[in-house]
């Protein structure tokens, strides 16, 4: 879907854009929203990680890899809320789960369309717009794949391995991480304006997180569009 109108309401975005206010999704909405908030404050740490505080450089690699890895829980858990209206994601062993392989591999079977979608949005007089980001312009935004894989590989470096492989490992001695940088744009541009919509694309969850500004805060308004 290209894009989408609203009615414009009188409350403040935060509140809805639709009056929804007797809808089951509003709890899911709320929970969302705080995920994404969390992985916005994450995500503010490794920056103030990386600048340096005179921390070796293997621990701020780690501990900024610990905090990715997190991001990247956070995210797929998200998507698990979003989509809580699907009677298959309330299966025992999906409640239980946090990574993000085994969430986002029965999430894809349930609805291809699960994953966040970059918007730009945009208020005006008489409505509010939102007109999907296309791929092209995507700016190196985080994958489904990509959270799996970066999951994967940071959690690869967060143990110490077996006793052989003690004799191969490097100890990383840089002050630049670019990998790390890299990760931390795909969350923010993925982020930063998203929607996530229904499995029968009635109802969508839309975020402002602002994730480049820590004095805005993170809203979100459960819509349909008009």
């Amino acid at each position: 879907m290209p894009s989408m109108r609203f009615r414009t309401s009188s409350r403040p975005f935060s509140s809805r854009l639709v009056s929804l206010m007797a809808d089951p999704r509003h709890a899911d909405l709320d929970l969302y929203t705080n995920l994404i908030r969390e992985i916005k404050v994450r995500l503010f740490a490794v920056d103030s990680i990386l600048g340096g505080h005179g921390l070796p450089p293997q621990i701020v690699y780690e501990s900024c890899a610990l905090q990715l890895r997190l991001c990247c829980e956070l995210l797929s858990l998200g998507c698990l809320v979003a989509h809580g209206d699907i009677d298959a994601t309330k299966r025992q062993d999906i409640q239980k789960a946090y990574e993000p392989g085994k969430i986002i591999s029965h999430l894809s079977g349930l609805h291809a369309g699960f994953f966040p979608i970059q918007i730009r949005y945009e208020m005006r007089p008489d409505a509010h717009f939102a007109r999907d980001v296309p791929k092209a312009e995507a700016n190196g935004a985080i994958t489904q794949d990509g959270v799996i894989e970066l999951w994967n590989k940071l959690g690869t470096s967060l143990h110490k391995g077996s006793a052989k492989k003690l004799w191969s490992g490097r100890i990383p001695d840089r002050k630049k991480f670019p990998a790390i940088d890299h990760a931390v744009l795909g969350f923010r541009q993925l982020l930063d304006q998203h929607r996530v919509a229904s499995h029968d694309n009635s109802t969508h969850f839309v975020v402002l997180a602002h994730m480049m500004r820590q004095d805005i805060p993170v809203t979100g308004a459960l819509s349909r569009a008009t």
